[in-house]
């Protein structure tokens, strides 16, 4: 192994680590943002860190092997996609994807991924049209650009490296955000305690339960938290049950 590639393996396995425990934390803030549950509460575990950790290896092991396989057979509909192009249009596909699953097709986040995609790949083609101007000779200019240094494998430098893998990133920090808004809007299964009055459970911070007043009747709370350490009381009861998706009531 040569020196350069010691130092960039090294280097994404220092990071990759921080990087994992930081997409829990945005799975468990976007869970946060749709009650309202002030960030600074958030806590993190060894289970969720280690999912993530495992999810990111996944993602950066398939966008390395397969990945890249795939953007080469894409590449051949030359010269309007290359392998650079088609790298970077798999990670905006992919969050396109999870948009459109968790918010549906008639969703503005849906959308806006999917101008973000088509932006990109008019911005890139109009670059390198630009890039091989004048105008006579353009076409087998461009034709031949699209087969060269970069275009045919980014990958051979560092920079292209690091940028796909920022990419990554943070396309996984607004996938596991939005995974996190979209599971407590769409949760059907809470803990929930009638004593002294009805309260749902709708997260639990390392020993403290982030508690709220039910309206069973209408499936809405409001964001008056109470907040109860686990051992505070360990005779009171609290029993799942369906009284989800619950709607939040925002205060005008």
């Amino acid at each position: 192994m040569n020196e350069r590639r010691w130092v960039t393996e090294s280097v994404l396995l220092f990071t990759l680590p921080v990087t994992a425990t930081t997409v829990a934390f945005a799975y468990e803030a976007g869970f946060a943002d749709y009650f309202g549950i002030p960030l600074d509460l958030i806590t993190l575990n060894w289970t969720a860190a280690t999912l993530a950790f495992l999810a990111l290896a996944s993602v950066f092991q398939l966008s390395a092997s397969w990945g890249y396989l795939l953007a080469q057979y894409v590449a051949r509909w030359k010269p309007w996609v290359t392998v650079k192009t088609a790298l970077l249009l798999s990670a905006l596909i992919a969050l396109d994807g999870v948009l459109l699953f968790q918010y549906g097709l008639h969703s503005a986040p849906f959308w806006i991924g999917i101008a973000l995609t088509a932006g990109y790949m008019l911005i890139d083609v109009l670059f390198r049209i630009v890039t091989s101007l004048p105008g006579k000779g353009l076409w087998q200019r461009f034709r031949k650009g699209s087969v060269q240094e970069e275009n045919a494998d980014p990958l051979s430098l560092p920079f292209n490296r690091f940028l796909l893998v920022g990419i990554w990133v943070i396309i996984s920090l607004a996938i596991a955000w939005s995974t996190g808004y979209s599971r407590a809007r769409d949760q059907r299964r809470f803990l929930v305690t009638h004593v002294p009055q009805e309260q749902v459970v709708l997260r639990r911070y390392g020993d403290m339960f982030v508690m709220v007043d039910l309206d069973r009747s209408k499936r809405t709370v409001n964001r008056n938290f109470t907040f109860q350490a686990i051992t505070i009381d360990p005779a009171r009861v609290f029993t799942p049950s369906d009284v989800g998706p619950i709607l939040v009531h925002r205060e005008p």
